[in-house]
């Protein structure tokens, strides 16, 4: 249901007046007296106008901090969200930093195995983990 738009106290006192005042002088003519009341009339209008203007821009304030409050909620949860990838992938980063080390560490230890068997050492037993070795890895001296 729309509000009625009410003229301030002070704008209604300031219409009265006019309006007593151009129908209690006698002495002033039938176009002043229309003057002074289009006028007053005007005046009038405008409070009006500017009342539910007034009352427009309340409701798009309200509505404004609602979004502001949106947003804000929208952007610390952002916030977090972004902070939580940063430190999954500075972990992920560590974990993936560690598991190179240990590929590394584990190519050079089998390396050096194949290394070790070169010499013909078990090839009845492992020749097929040799050969599958070696495609993984070349041989190489293990130096501690």
């Amino acid at each position: 249901m729309p509000t009625e738009n009410k003229v301030a106290p002070n704008i209604q006192l300031a219409l009265d007046y006019s309006r007593s005042f151009a129908d209690a002088k006698p002495d002033i003519g039938r176009t002043e007296k229309e003057h002074i009341k289009g006028l007053a009339g005007l005046l009038e209008r405008t409070a009006l106008e500017n009342s539910g203007l007034q009352a427009l821009l309340t409701a798009a304030d309200e509505r404004a901090d609602v979004l502001e409050t949106g947003l804000k909620w929208e952007s610390d949860r952002n916030a977090l969200l972004l902070a939580s990838l940063t430190e999954a992938e500075d972990m992920l980063s560590v974990t993936s930093l560690e598991a190179g080390q240990r590929i590394d560490q584990l190519e050079r230890a089998l390396g050096g195995m194949l290394f070790g068997f070169d010499d013909g050492v078990g090839r009845d037993w492992s020749e097929d983990l040799l050969d599958f070795a070696r495609r993984l890895t070349s041989a190489v001296e293990f130096k501690p």
